[in-house]
């Protein structure tokens, strides 16, 4: 199995949340992006947040990731 590299993985979640303006929860980006990893690096979410505006919102019992660029 390949090991995932930080820039595969923001690719992939950049791509994904593209046009999502309401946000995707965990398993939905996982889905649609296409994303193999089960479990998150905290790491890279954090560098996802200062590098292409990742936002985590919390609606209910979801996580919803977003883009937010202003």
């Amino acid at each position: 199995m390949k090991r995932r590299t930080f820039v595969e993985f923001q690719e992939k979640v950049e791509r994904a949340l593209q046009g999502e303006e309401n946000g995707l929860t965990w398993n939905q980006l996982k889905k649609k992006g296409e994303i193999e990893q089960t479990r998150l690096c905290y790491t890279w979410v954090k560098q996802l947040e200062n590098e292409i505006g990742l936002t985590r919102e919390r609606r209910g019992r979801n996580v919803y990731w977003k883009l937010d660029r202003k």
